[in-house]
């Protein structure tokens, strides 16, 4: 008799367990980024594909597809300025042929390009924004693969893309790839620096110096850390001196023209300004992008004299030198930030550094309080300025 009970309580606990999880299964859904780069014909083969059983994800609203963007199969209809997906109960894919050259700037030089030999693009281009729909309580996960010609690799902000990879959904109900890839035959070096695995990748032949930048990250990242946190892996892709001829930052990575020098003549540096905000000083409020710019700006300066890339002297001259461009171009503090305005607030930064450092690590409490805020603005500079001296700060209060 009792060996009779065990058995059907046994036989209980396992269709409970199995009800348990089918109606686990029934509130989950798992999104698939695809990307085939076909250099044969100027594009890629771009798919979002959703695994489900029982309709949790009920809709994708694409943001407005520009002319990159080719439909090919999934039914799907245009309202207004979006491109509306009503996913099917047991899943379905959409499929786009996706143009990947993109110009920027008056010169119009490409900031995304492929060529017989590799691309260079944007994931948060490739794959369109969307708004989603789910069942009450639905739970997605996101992954990603790429693939190319035989000879190819692929460098992410997420690693070599030697398989598919998780995405993080990062709490939201649509989690897409971003960052910036490179694919082809490629030339990378690789070293982890203050905690972070930092890649420098780029075309074959193009003479991108990898080892010099590596060491210059070797010395320079990690006070730069000890102000802002790297993320677990920074991809550096350096590009051909025919492309956009400047930095662009993205999560996790950093776009940047072969031509472009570890230190400027005038003090600077962008890569360490885009790594900046690769750390997160990126988002500002509207009015206030002259602080995420010329914060990251003034760390690129600060983080070179304080690794021992520069002397007091040095330095000082930095300062007086774009207080002088200041001058010169009437530079002020604003939105959007570029120039002689970034410098007007790289000038300012120094000035509240001087008063904030009255009080024992103020500067580099300011770093870390300020990156904190979502998205940046003055109101947040003020306040936590005024939280570590314990006053308003007079610096802040006299900006122009």
């Amino acid at each position: 008799m009792m060996v009779r009970v065990m058995i059907f309580v046994g036989v209980l606990l396992g269709l409970l367990a199995t009800f348990e999880l089918q109606a686990e299964s029934r509130d989950r859904y798992e999104i698939h980024f695809e990307a085939e780069f076909r250099p044969g014909s100027a594009d890629a083969l771009v798919t979002v594909a959703v695994d489900q059983t029982h309709g949790a994800l009920k809709q994708l609203s694409f943001a407005a597809l520009d002319e990159h963007f080719k439909l090919l199969t999934g039914r799907v209809k245009r309202e207004n300025e979006r491109t509306i997906w009503h996913v099917p109960r047991t899943g379905g894919e959409v499929q786009w042929r996706y143009k990947v050259d993109r110009l920027r700037g008056q010169q119009q030089r490409f900031e995304a390009r492929m060529t017989s030999d590799h691309i260079i693009a944007r994931l948060d281009d490739v794959f369109p924004n969307a708004r989603a729909r789910t069942k009450k309580g639905a739970l997605g996960t996101a992954e990603l693969s790429v693939s190319g010609p035989d000879a190819w690799s692929f460098e992410s902000p997420f690693g070599p893309m030697t398989e598919t990879i998780a995405i993080s959904m990062n709490g939201r109900k649509y989690g897409r790839p971003s960052g910036w890839l490179i694919g082809g035959e490629l030339s990378r070096r690789r070293e982890e620096i203050a905690g972070a695995i930092v890649t420098v990748s780029s075309p074959k032949g193009i003479d991108a110096r990898p080892m010099e930048r590596l060491n210059f990250l070797q010395y320079t990242l990690p006070t730069l850390a000890e102000y802002l946190p790297m993320p677990e892996r920074v991809s550096v892709v350096v590009v051909p001196d025919s492309m956009w001829r400047g930095a662009i930052s993205g999560p996790n990575s950093i776009y940047i023209n072969k031509g472009r020098p570890a230190v400027s003549e005038n003090g600077t540096s962008t890569i360490l300004h885009e790594l900046a905000h690769v750390a997160g000083l990126h988002s500002a409020a509207d009015g206030d992008d002259w602080i995420a710019e010329g914060m990251a700006e003034y760390l690129s300066v600060l983080t070179l004299f304080e690794s021992g890339g520069m002397s007091q002297s040095r330095f000082d001259r930095v300062i007086a030198g774009l207080k002088s461009w200041v001058t010169k171009e009437d530079g002020r503090l604003a939105d959007p930030s570029r120039g002689a305005n970034t410098a007007a607030a790289v000038v300012l930064f120094d000035q509240l550094r001087v008063e904030l450092n009255s009080r024992e690590d103020g500067f580099l409490q300011l770093v870390g309080q300020l990156n904190q805020c979502q998205p940046i603005s003055s109101a947040c500079l003020s306040k936590v300025a005024e939280s570590i001296l314990g006053r308003p700060s007079q610096v802040l209060a006299e900006r122009p």
